[in-house]
């Protein structure tokens, strides 16, 4: 396993970075995902010069961690990272109810007592966090953060996606279903998650897109 104190050290200095870039007197979601998909790629450029110079015996290695796999983790594993994913879990919960009021923008979040942008930073920490902890035990496995919460939306009929129990245990499901089919097509599940959730996304988009033309 990879060192959880390593992981959530480089997400948080990535995610600062990311934020410090974005911010204009404010930071507008979109401007944060843009800079977001920049300062990735310029990372995921430095990973694979870093890879060139390595043996191809480590390169294999990192490859396979790169896709995620859930391979040979066990309990251990999940005692290790039990805790800090506790607290993480109980901040989550703190920030659901400033971005259920954020979803009707800053101004009406104002009026109701919340600060947008406090609100989006403790999210985005607290997001960051999660997602290092895990990637530091299995990889970067993709597509289940943005695939969850919209299914769960749907098998819920909620009018937002920001219900962590729901999307939680949908995540899990869809991580469980992908890494079945991984075990039975010899792939890492992370490679799974990618062209299921990819597919499922671009149908979804295509769909807003279509419903929006209407």
């Amino acid at each position: 396993m990879r060192s959880p104190r390593v992981s959530l050290i480089g997400g948080a200095l990535t995610a600062l970075l990311v934020y410090v870039l974005a911010y204009r007197g404010g930071v507008r979601p979109f401007r944060l995902i843009i800079v977001g998909i920049a300062v990735g790629a310029f990372l995921s450029s430095i990973s694979s010069m870093l890879l060139l110079a390595v043996s191809p015996e480590k390169a294999m290695l990192v490859a396979t961690w790169g896709a995620g796999s859930l391979s040979g983790l066990g309990f251990e594993q999940l005692r290790l990272t039990a805790a800090v994913f506790a607290a993480l879990l109980i901040c989550s919960v703190g920030v659901v109810r400033p971005l259920v009021h954020l979803e009707m923008g800053d101004d009406t979040a104002l009026a109701l007592g919340v600060n947008a942008q406090r609100a989006r930073l403790t999210a985005t920490v607290t997001g960051v966090a999660l997602t290092a902890l895990v990637t530091a035990a299995v990889g970067p496995i993709a597509f289940i953060a943005l695939a969850a919460p919209q299914i769960a939306q749907r098998l819920t009929r909620s009018s937002t996606t920001l219900r962590i129990a729901p999307a939680a245990l949908t995540g899990a499901a869809v991580l469980v279903a992908a890494d079945f089919i991984a075990q039975r097509v010899d792939l890492p599940v992370g490679v799974v998650t990618v062209c299921v959730g990819g597919a499922y996304l671009a149908w979804l988009l295509a769909r807003q897109y279509k419903g929006g033309h209407r």
